[in-house]
Order: C-alpha cells, then structure tokens, then sequence
C-alpha cells in the first residue's frame, strides 16, 4: 500500500488499485492534520479490507456505509470519530456553524455504532472511550453504552475454527480460493495463477449470493436531541460549564445522600430497632403470648417473650398486605399471639 498527497484532488481521498498494490491519494490540504489523516487511511484501508474478501457491491452508497461500519468492527472507530468537529463563529451579523465528518453515516449514527460494535464485544466502558479525544462523542459513546445498547446488547455469535481457513487469491482476475492454516502467518502461493498472498489464517465469512440481498429495515436512535445538547455544552464558555456543574451539584448531591439513605433503611418484613429503621417510619416492637397468659386480665399483667421486631405498614380491615402478613389491630386485641405499642390503628402482622 502507497500513500502520496495531491494537491488537484476534488475529494479528500481516492483509492486505485493496480495488481496486488493498492494506491492512496490524499488531498495535500490535509497533510498537517492528524485526525483527519487518521479517519481518511482508516476509511481507505477498510475500503481495501472489503476489497480483499471479495464484498459484494451494491453500486449504491450502501456501498459506503458498509465501509463505515467494517471500520467500527475492524477497531479503527476512534479515527473517524476524533475527525468529526463542530465550528461555531460569528460572520458580520449571522452565526455559522460548521460540521466536518469523514464518514457516510450521521455523526450520530457513527456515535452509536462505535458504542454497539464495543458493547457487543464486551469492551469496558472506560477501555471504549480512552481513543475518544473529542467531547462530544465522549458523551455520546457513553449515553448510548448506559442506555440504549445495554438494554439491546447481545453476543456476538463464534464457532470453534477448523484446521484450516478459506481466503482468496490476491490476484484481481483469479476467483481461487486458498486453504491456509488456522492462526498462522505466512504467504500462500495460489496453484493457478501464481500469484503469492501474505496470510494471517484469520475468518471472515462471505455468504455469496448471485444478487445484492434487500437490506433489512432496523429501528435507528433519534441522534439530533442528543446532538445539539452536546453541541450546545461543547460551545460553552468555560465559565458558563462551571456555572451549570454547580447547579447540578445543588440538586443532585443532596438528593445523592437521601437516595443512600432510603436505600440504607430496612423494607417492608426487614429487622429493626426503632421507626427511623424502617422506609415505612413503622417498627413493630411485637411479642408473644403463652396459651395460658391469654386469659389473665388486665393487658398489663401479660407475661411477655420479645420476638425480632420488623417493619411494618399501616393497613385497614380487609386490604391486601403482603402474602405472608394479615391486617390486624396494633394493640394486639383478639389477634393471635401478636401485639405491640407505640403503633395505633391496624398494621401487616404475620399470623
């Protein structure tokens, strides 16, 4: 593979191919920029990468998109994601804003591809977004790897591999297939034609068909919402994200320390000491009574064994409490061997 700068080229790049060479020409305008750099030859190379394994084209910009998301499965979407950028400057009296990407897809699709491709192959999140250099794919990739993806991530699917792999022959005109061995390096030499391929016994399975298969319609996220909020962070002054941090701090970290106190109570049926034990405000300090102490009178005279006291929840005469608990007066009354003080009115107790 050979890359040269031109300075005549109406697009950032082109590609041609000439025996078992490839050729890339880049436009000399970018020569000095990285990124962009790094999201053209990583489009390229993956232009070459379907080339090699014999994709099927459909002459339509599909064509493309498939190039965009073998960039993502081959582990170079970083590239193409620290390309995008987002200009906003003032020009007499209007307000241009700017947008650069160099893939075929959406920003926001891009986004969320890179996001599934990651969370699919059980990429951690903090390992997903390191590459990430530009904020506003840095928020992206991480709403969608929260969200949207873990609720549809799924395996993906791998088979145990044979003794040998199946590649084609790198001469453009020749339709043989080589049979290399699985996992080794080295070069294969196709009895037909001659022609000599540097191998890696990787598999990259073709399900070759005599027309273009219909491409399936899937539900796609609605990126725009999520776009212009992290264009709108991203423009902010420095002063200004300050501002909004402390504001979100205001609200969420005292609600962050009664969130962990609810959480750190006892639910419904849990042990408890007191009331402030309990999410329902409601210990029932119970005991039990002997056959025999039943019949003594007054209530006060009842010789008493504590049992675990729980939490409770008030109730009313014939609603539902939990299964397990029935409706009873607090006091104790004529229910079993239950009572307690300190509660008035009727709770879940357990029979």
């Amino acid at each position: 593979m050979v890359v040269a700068f031109r300075t005549d080229l109406p697009n950032p790049a082109r590609i041609e191919r000439e025996g078992g060479h490839w050729f890339i020409e880049i436009s000399a305008e970018h020569r000095d920029d990285g990124p962009v750099l790094g999201a053209i030859l990583a489009h390229e190379c993956c232009h070459i990468l379907l080339e090699e394994r014999r994709i099927p084209h459909f002459g339509t910009p599909v064509d493309e998109v498939h190039v965009d998301l073998a960039l993502m499965l081959a582990g170079l979407g970083a590239l193409t994601l620290n390309a995008i950028e987002d200009r906003t400057f003032t020009k007499g009296q209007q307000t241009v804003t700017v947008h650069r990407s160099f893939g075929y897809l959406r920003a926001g699709l891009l986004r969320y591809a890179y996001a599934h491709v990651a969370s699919s192959l059980r990429v951690e999140r903090r390992n997903a977004l390191a590459p990430l250099d530009k904020a506003p794919s840095r928020s992206a990739v991480s709403w969608h790897l929260a969200t949207s993806v873990r609720a549809r991530r799924s395996k993906l699917a791998y088979r145990r591999l044979g003794s040998h792999v199946i590649v084609p022959c790198s001469a453009p005109a020749c339709e043989k297939r080589l049979r290399v061995p699985t996992g080794a390096v080295g070069k294969a030499r196709c009895p037909a034609c001659a022609a000599s391929r540097a191998f890696d016994g990787r598999p990259f399975a073709v399900d070759a068909r005599d027309e273009p298969a219909p491409m399936t319609t899937a539900p796609l996220p609605d990126e725009r919402a999520l776009d212009r909020a992290g264009r709108f962070v991203y423009n902010l002054s420095e002063g200004a994200r300050i501002l909004i941090l402390l504001m979100l701090a205001v609200v969420v970290i005292p609600a962050g320390a009664w969130l962990r106190g609810e959480l750190a109570r006892a639910p419904f049926g849990g042990p408890c000491e007191r009331d402030l034990d309990c999410r329902s405000g409601q210990c029932l300090h119970a005991i039990e009574r002997s056959r025999f102490d039943r019949i003594l009178e007054p209530r006060s005279q009842v010789r008493a064994i504590p049992l675990a006291s729980t939490c409770t929840r008030p109730c009313s005469p014939g609603s539902a409490c939990p299964s397990g608990f029935v409706c009873a007066d607090a006091l104790g009354g004529d229910h079993a061997t239950y009572w307690a003080a300190g509660i008035e009115g009727s709770v879940c107790v357990r029979p």
